[in-house]
């Protein structure tokens, strides 16, 4: 479609709608801008309706990373307890062993009276 060809259409877009109508007031109000637009080839308006589809795609896609982080969090808070319960369970057995231990040297020392 040409340019000319394209403003044609847009007067008879205008020609066609109801004489009293909102759209027809502000389709003529926008006119000149639309054809400043068509002859300068300005890139046109984005699709609402594309814009909205991306809108909520992008809005997904944090969802699902803000679960990822969630579950991430999660999985560390998991791993810090386990960490901490080794600590105390290591921390235990070294006691217990160094108590063994001195108890066998006092068992040796009490024989070799």
């Amino acid at each position: 479609m040409t340019k000319a060809e394209e403003i044609k259409l847009l007067d008879d877009i205008i020609a066609q709608a109801p004489k009293r109508s909102y759209l027809r007031t502000t389709l003529r109000e926008l006119r000149v801008q639309f054809e400043s637009d068509i002859r300068s080839d300005f890139e046109t308006m984005p699709n609402l309706a594309e814009l909205e589809r991306e809108r909520a795609g992008l809005q997904d896609y944090i969802r699902s990373q803000r679960k990822q982080v969630s579950e991430i969090e999660t999985k560390v808070r998991c791993l810090r307890a386990e960490r901490e319960r080794m600590i105390i369970e290591i921390h235990s057995k070294a006691v217990y062993i160094a108590n063994r231990a001195l108890d066998t040297r006092r068992e040796w020392e009490n024989l070799s009276l």
